[in-house]
């Protein structure tokens, strides 16, 4: 089932609640920076220049999409990635990105973290709240994003995959249930009558 969607000129992001029962590339996911052009294989990001329907599967970690000139990006990136530089990947230039959307996640309302996650980011991207700190994986990829590609049009999903309970949260309950991403991308067929 459909549970959230957002259109874009180029494509639709859409979140499914289970697989969808369409065509797609999807790659096996390992909390790495590893990003590939083709399919089931391991890694954190697909990149496609061929109008390819990309899935990304989450339960609390961003998606993220890339829209490029020369083709799309589909990004896992939870705080590991993040901190291993996944959006600073130079394959990622390569498709002339000037587009971002960070799709639904867990945010800094409820990401409590440990005061060991001081060390890997700026404390600029942690609140506290009666001493427990709340981090905001948005926050982080928005400055990766600004600082690696410059002049780039960034939008975010303002649900909580956490507080919003349509989603699957692996930190709310602990589901081996997934939120399957999916973006479409607009092709020749799907413009046919349209003006």
């Amino acid at each position: 089932m459909e549970i959230f969607k957002k259109k874009f000129p180029e494509g639709q992001f859409t979140v499914f609640n289970a697989p969808p029962n369409f065509d797609f590339k999807k790659i096996n996911q390992v909390h790495g920076t590893n990003i590939v052009s083709s399919g089931d294989v391991q890694a954190d990001g697909l990149i496609s220049s061929s109008k390819d329907n990309l899935a990304i599967i989450t339960a609390d970690c961003m998606p993220i999409l890339l829209i490029g000139a020369q083709g799309d990006a589909f990004i896992h990136a939870g705080w590991r990635g993040l901190q291993s530089g996944i959006l600073k990947k130079d394959i990622l230039k390569s498709i002339g990105v000037n587009k971002a959307f960070i799709g639904p996640h867990i945010n800094n309302c409820c990401f409590e973290v440990t005061s060991e996650f001081l060390n890997y980011f700026p404390r600029s991207y942690f609140k506290e709240k009666n001493g427990k700190y709340y981090f905001s994986l948005k926050d982080v990829a928005m400055l990766h994003l600004k600082n690696y590609f410059g002049n780039i049009e960034i939008s975010y999903a303002k649900e909580c995959t956490h507080c919003d309970l349509k989603f699957h949260s692996y930190r709310r309950n602990r589901t081996i249930k997934r939120n399957w991403n999916i973006w479409i991308p607009l092709t020749p067929d799907t413009l046919i009558g349209k003006k």
